[in-house]
């Protein structure tokens, strides 16, 4: 495998505006991998990119969609 420099860059996108743009390097350019080395880099760098998404679109649903608790369950109101 060549050293080359690969990058993942996600963007996700509203209706209204771009929200977050995510770039990563997956290899950085003077890094030599061997073919395992490069495989568990890339994996540790999807992982990241899922995670930024994941948290990303929760917090989105959680500003669309907020919690509520009725008034009178008083039990879920002394949880929180």
């Amino acid at each position: 495998m060549s050293n080359q420099q690969y990058k993942v860059k996600a963007i996700y996108l509203s209706q209204e505006k771009q929200i977050k743009t995510f770039e990563y390097d997956l290899l950085k350019p003077n890094d030599e991998f061997s073919k395992n080395d490069f495989l568990i880099e890339l994996e540790k760098n999807i992982i990241k990119i899922q995670e930024d998404c994941n948290k990303i679109l929760t917090e989105k649903i959680n500003e669309k969609y907020p919690k509520t608790i009725p008034e009178n369950d008083e039990d879920r109101r002394n949880q929180v």
